[in-house]
């Protein structure tokens, strides 16, 4: 049985739309949050394998929390979503990393994060034995001192995926490097694509970044895939759908990359749509 392990930080996410921008020494009024999704569930591995559970296949986050009411509403929402959370590690006497997400009204989006336990993490049996099991592991943001030793679980037949960020206290360029020569599969943005290394023949790059496209590299092949725009704001977590609905189709079957990048786009969609504003019909009130 196929099964996918993606690995990196969980975080209790906060997320509000301002009517401005933030500006030291001055108030910034906030235009809107959703009062159901206060907090949320948060972080790369939590969408990368709720997209794949979401299509049917048997996806694991490999994350640590708090052991305080927050990471238990976490994982009690990664279970609602079909995740599996045998490998949702708890820190004991410790509170759940945290991160404030402010919309503001230039599209872009300010982030803190509050990593809590930085560098403490550990990799215990339960999630040593996920990865040994795993078909597919999806590395994503995280602990930096654990990437080395998470590669080390991936099996001769295991396909790897990387989702990157311009993070380099997770992605050091030596670390970048490594990754960019193992992955069968890079997920980046366009500002993301020169911390990609040198990569083997084969390996396909969905590049995403263009408000009306998304570039597909495979070997000397390159292919655009247009897009349709939505009019949403909160756009957390869809790069992270993307990547976890194309990695369901190919834990599926072989599936053509073009094809498996339609049913990423598919998932990412369906986030995004789920978070445009409700429009009442003209004449209520």
């Amino acid at each position: 049985m196929t099964s996918l392990a993606a690995t990196g930080y969980a975080s209790i996410d906060y997320v509000v739309g301002l009517e401005g921008e933030i500006v030291a020494d001055q108030t910034t009024l906030v235009s809107h949050r959703d009062p159901a999704a206060w907090p949320r569930a948060g972080g790369c591995p939590v969408y990368v394998a709720a997209a794949a559970a979401a299509a049917g296949r048997k996806a694991h986050a490999i994350c640590w929390v708090g052991d305080d009411a927050a990471g238990d509403g976490f994982k009690q929402e990664l279970v609602s979503k079909g995740v599996e959370i045998d490998g949702v590690a708890t820190m004991a006497g410790r509170c759940s990393p945290t991160a404030i997400l402010a919309y503001q009204s230039d599209r872009g989006c300010a982030c803190l994060f509050d990593p809590v336990f930085p560098g403490e993490e550990r990799l215990d049996t339960r999630q040593e034995w996920i990865l040994r099991d795993a078909t597919h592991i999806c590395i994503t943001a995280g602990p930096p001192h654990l990437m080395t030793e998470i590669l080390r679980f991936r099996g001769e037949r295991v396909r790897l995926y990387w989702v990157l960020k311009r993070d380099l206290h997770a992605f050091p360029a030596a670390l970048c490097d490594e990754l960019s020569s193992q992955a069968d599969v890079i997920f980046c943005n366009a500002s993301e694509r020169d911390l990609v290394g040198r990569t083997a023949r084969d390996t396909v790059i969905v590049q995403t970044g263009n408000e009306d496209r998304i570039t597909l590299e495979t070997g000397y092949r390159r292919d655009i895939v247009e897009i349709e725009r939505l009019d949403v704001s909160d756009t957390t977590g869809a790069g992270d759908t993307l990547a976890g609905g194309f990695i369901a189709a190919a834990m599926a079957s072989n599936a053509d990359p073009i094809d498996a990048l339609r049913l990423g786009m598919q998932s990412a969609r369906r986030l995004l749509k789920a978070r445009m504003p409700v429009r009442m019909p003209e004449g209520t009130s």
